[in-house]
Order: C-alpha cells, then sequence, then structure tokens
C-alpha cells in the first residue's frame, strides 16, 4: 500500500514540474477585475486596501514568496502577494515585481474593489473579503497552449500517463 501511495505522490510531483517548465505566460501580465462594488478615494476601504497593499508592496527580503496584509476595522482591505521562486534564486527581485503590478493593477481596475493581476514571476490580488484560507476560483487563469503540449490532448495524455504508472509500477515492485 505505501509503495502505491508512493507512487502516487511520485506522479503528482512529475506532472507538476512538467507544467511549471511548460507553462509559459504571456509578456504582458493577465488581469481580472471583479464587478462586486465601486470605491470612492474617499471612503474608508480606499485607505485600507491602499494600505494593505502598500504593506505587500514594501516587502523587504523573500520568505517563501506569499506575503499577506488585512488593514482596518471598519471595511477592511485585504492584498496577497505571490513570488515564484524564480524572482529570489535567479537574481530576480520580488519587491519590484509586486510594485509594477500593484501599480498596474489599480490602473486597470479604477474604482474596483476587487482585482488580480499574473505577471511571469509574481502576482497582486486586493479584495474587500477575506482571502487567505478561502477557495475562490474566480482568481484562476487560463492560459492558452502554446507548445501543443498534451493538456489538450486527452487521449495522447491518457496514454503517456499509462505508460508511466505501467514503468513506475514495475519499478516498485521489484524493490519491496
Amino acid at each position: 500500500m505505501k509503495a502505491i501511495i508512493s507512487i502516487v505522490f511520485l506522479l503528482q510531483a512529475i506532472m507538476n514540474a512538467v507544467n511549471l517548465v511548460t507553462a509559459q505566460f504571456p509578456a504582458e501580465p493577465v488581469f481580472r477585475c471583479r464587478d462586486t462594488g465601486n470605491y470612492t478615494t474617499s471612503s474608508d476601504y480606499y485607505r485600507n486596501f491602499k494600505s494593505a497593499l502598500n504593506a505587500v508592496g514594501n516587502i523587504n527580503k523573500y520568505s517563501g514568496g506569499t506575503f499577506s496584509s488585512s488593514q482596518g476595522q471598519k471595511e477592511t482591505g485585504y492584498a496577497i502577494g505571490l513570488c515564484s521562486g524564480v524572482s529570489s534564486k535567479w537574481d530576480g527581485n520580488c519587491q519590484d515585481c509586486i510594485y509594477q503590478l500593484t501599480t498596474s493593477l489599480v490602473v486597470k481596475c479604477p474604482n474596483q474593489k476587487e482585482g488580480v493581476m499574473w505577471g511571469s514571476n509574481c502576482m497582486i490580488r486586493y479584495s474587500d473579503r477575506k482571502i487567505i484560507g478561502v477557495l475562490d476560483d474566480w482568481v484562476w487563469i487560463f492560459l492558452p497552449d502554446k507548445q501543443g503540449s498534451l493538456v489538450n490532448k486527452p487521449d495522447q495524455f491518457n496514454n503517456v500517463l499509462n505508460d508511466l504508472m505501467k514503468r513506475l509500477q514495475g519499478g516498485s515492485s521489484r524493490r519491496y
């Protein structure tokens, strides 16, 4: 039983690695604005969400890649930033990436209480609702498959997957 669980985890890790390697973000960041309400520049929410964005944007070191902030008691503003490992490990600058996306997102989503922007090395999101610990598939983006990978070819994908599973099963049965 342990061998099967190990194989499943190994398969998931391989599939995740393939997805990370083949995923290519467009040259321009991708954004979405959610129409859940608007704010004015004189509102409590505006001040709170700007403070939350500033707190996330003023990170001074890479510490796992996820940064979040919530500001205000009334009309709370929430923000979260995420940097990929590329941002710190290959001389990228997470703070600059977050700052650039934040600046662009506020322009792209003027006066809207929710927005998200994905760049090639980082992501920023703000909202008037709690973000951390809440599953919200609205923030997901789907990029076109430009490389002809197996993602949009289920028959070919299943053949490759079945072949891999047979090889893994054969290898694990010899060890146990």
